[in-house]
């Protein structure tokens, strides 16, 4: 294995390990983000009353 082989595989590991690293950080950062689901059905009479409050939050 010759110093340019060498070179290219520590390029790609190394890139590999920056990408891997920033994906995660990213990830961590976001979970913490308030998120709401909203689930709907016309049949529930729950989710008709409680609709116009929530469209309105």
């Amino acid at each position: 294995m010759g110093i340019r082989s060498k070179w290219l595989w520590m390029t790609v590991v190394g890139s590999l390990l920056v990408t891997v690293l920033l994906a995660w950080s990213w990830s961590t950062a976001r979970a913490h983000e308030a998120k709401i689901v909203y689930v709907y059905s016309d049949s529930c009479g729950y989710c008709k009353t409680f609709a116009p409050t929530l469209e309105t939050v």
